[in-house]
């Protein structure tokens, strides 16, 4: 259980604005490790929301939708927290939660009242879809395995099989930074309650060890920038509207340029504008 002792550095994960630590701390392992890729996998649902979105406004609706989380989305989850809050620890843990919210909003009240507001959009722009694409970076969720099956699987030999390893500089404790602790990213899965990226650094050697026992290959990693962030975004830009199931995808509009207006229409755009409201209200969290 949060103490808001020892996790007492968890709220600063809302920073980087794509996902908030109270909302995600459970469901990362309990669904995202568990569920590695299936159509179960929360990751999955969280990042790939943005293909379902029509490719024109793509960018500004998802964009907008997560600036409602950002602004009072998250605090209006944290209100109903609120109301299952009965210890001291998790008063306390709720408080620094809400800390880092209050601090994220008084940085855009100053940049507005500083006539920096567009400065400060644009960090928040930046900061957004560069962590969206680094946080899905360490997942090939784009690839298609039409004939990929769950069943009788090693969980062991999955997690390793379907995470990605990644580098920048090719000085691990120095990626491990760069990467937001998700350059080793194949003992992340394997050991997942590992108490920071550099302890994953030290079992290295000891999971790639283990898999050549067991005779499981072990890929090389791949660069970040090159290899997985460049090339995600613009699949996850200009990729028709769709829903991911884990196999092919279901084209929202259809294929070609017929699928393309489809996929545009004015129904569409109303139901994409509601995913804003959502954002604000907090239910699209």
């Amino acid at each position: 259980m949060p103490n808001g002792i020892a996790d007492w550095a968890d709220p600063f994960f809302d920073m980087q604005y794509v996902g908030a630590s109270v909302i995600l701390a459970d469901g990362h392992v309990m669904l995202h490790h568990l569920y590695t890729e299936t159509p179960a996998d929360v990751k999955r649902t969280v990042f790939c929301f943005v293909l379902t979105l029509p490719r024109l406004w793509r960018v500004p609706i998802f964009t907008m939708m997560k600036f409602g989380e950002f602004f009072t989305g998250h605090l209006q989850r944290l209100g109903d927290l609120e109301l299952k809050l009965n210890t001291r620890s998790e008063a306390r843990k709720e408080l620094q939660l809400k800390a880092v919210r209050y601090f994220m909003l008084c940085e855009l009240f100053w940049a507005c009242l500083c006539g920096k507001l567009h400065l400060w959009f644009l960090q928040f722009f930046l900061t957004v879809w560069v962590n969206m694409f680094q946080i899905v970076a360490s997942h090939d969720f784009e690839v298609v395995r039409e004939k990929q099956e769950y069943r009788d699987l090693d969980w062991g030999i999955f997690q390793v099989q379907h995470a990605l390893d990644t580098y920048i500089t090719g000085i691990q404790c120095v990626d491990i930074f760069l990467s937001a602790g998700l350059s080793c990213h194949r003992v992340h899965h394997v050991l997942p309650y590992q108490g920071s990226g550099f302890a994953d650094i030290l079992a290295l050697p000891a999971v790639r060890e283990t898999c050549k026992e067991f005779g499981v290959e072990w890929c090389p990693p791949r660069n970040l920038i090159l290899d997985r962030l460049l090339p995600l975004a613009w699949y996850n830009l200009t990729a028709p509207a769709q829903i991911q199931t884990g196999k092919t995808p279901i084209l929202l509009g259809g294929g070609g340029a017929a699928g393309f207006f489809k996929e545009h229409r004015l129904s569409t755009l109303l139901a994409n504008l509601g995913s804003i409201r959502d954002g604000f209200l907090g239910y699209s969290i």
